[in-house]
C-alpha cells in the first residue's frame, strides 16, 4: 500500500447498530477543511457491525468563474490532478500548468 492509500475499518456495537439505524442515520467520513470536518467523502446508508473503507489521497483543482459560501461550485476550467504538498498554477488565461513539487500526503493541500 502506497503513502496516500488508507484502510479503515469501524466496528458499531449491536446497542448503537439498532439506534443508528432506527433514526435513520448514516456513517461518514469526513476531511477537514479550514478548521472544519465538514467534506464528506464517502457514506454508507447501510450500516453493519463492521463497516471497512478504502481510500486514497488523490485531489483535482479547477478554478470557478462564480463561489458562493456554501453552495455547490461547478468547475469553469479543466480539472487537474495534484497531490498533497504540491502546487499548480492557474495562468491568466484560465490554463493551468503541471502539478510540481514533491508528494507529501501527509500535508493534504
Amino acid at each position: 500500500m502506497s503513502d496516500n492509500q488508507y484502510n479503515l475499518k469501524v466496528y458499531i456495537s449491536d446497542e448503537c447498530l439498532t439506534k443508528l439505524k432506527e433514526y435513520g442515520y448514516r456513517l461518514c467520513i469526513a476531511k477537514e477543511v479550514n478548521g472544519k470536518f465538514n467534506v464528506v467523502f464517502r457514506g454508507v446508508n447501510k450500516l453493519l457491525f463492521q463497516n471497512a473503507f478504502r481510500f486514497e489521497d488523490r485531489y483535482r483543482v479547477f478554478g470557478t468563474s462564480t463561489f458562493k459560501d456554501g453552495a455547490l461550485i461547478e468547475a469553469s476550467t479543466k480539472k487537474n490532478a495534484i497531490l498533497g504538498g504540491q502546487e499548480i498554477t492557474l495562468s491568466s488565461a484560465g490554463v493551468f500548468g503541471p502539478a510540481s513539487g514533491p508528494e507529501k500526503p501527509a500535508e493534504g493541500l
